[in-house]
């Protein structure tokens, strides 16, 4: 006896998808990148992706090689002048910031600390002078520039010494 009865299997085809393209259910494919691949349209299929030795790629935000680290010079930041943590992008890439830590080692003088998207502000921070242990900022929503547009440090105070080390990556 037949237990589905008279109802009769339906088969649904699933087959290829042109990356960035509506249809039918796609077939997964890993795809190997050393950049980031171009952007697709709202609602439209995409790859997983891998490393170029076939490493499925699990981090947050982005491939490996789409990160960046920024370091603070030897002596630090003594001035009151924008510095460059990420230069601009390419057209249409934005910069973005994950996590931080800061420092003054200063002994007197404290300082804001702003993170600038080229010059607007996007970020502030109070530090302290003579920080024994430096503020670890990790961003779950990371700090998003404007595509193009450098991301930049400043201290608000001129004579602090700050040590600034951040990371990030760069995507659409």
């Amino acid at each position: 006896m037949n237990v589905l009865g008279a109802v009769a299997p339906t088969l649904m085809p699933v087959g290829g998808q042109a990356r960035n393209t509506n249809g039918a259910v796609p077939v997964l494919v890993v795809t190997g990148l050393s950049a980031n691949p171009a952007v697709v349209t709202s609602g439209c299929g995409v790859d997983l992706q891998a490393t170029l030795i076939g490493a499925l790629v699990v981090k947050p935000y982005a491939i490996p090689e789409a990160d960046w680290q920024y370091a603070a010079p030897a002596g630090g930041i003594t001035t009151s002048s924008d510095v460059v943590l990420k230069a601009a992008a390419a057209a249409g890439i934005r910069n973005y910031v994950t996590a931080m830590d800061l420092r003054n080692a200063h002994a007197t003088v404290a300082t804001e600390v702003v993170i600038k998207d080229g010059a607007t502000v996007l970020w502030r921070h109070l530090l302290p002078a003579a920080m024994a242990v430096p503020s670890e900022i990790t961003l779950p929503t990371p700090l998003r520039g404007s595509a193009a547009t450098a991301l930049n440090v400043a201290c608000l105070t001129a004579g602090a010494q700050l040590y600034i080390n951040a990371q990030g990556y760069i995507a659409p």
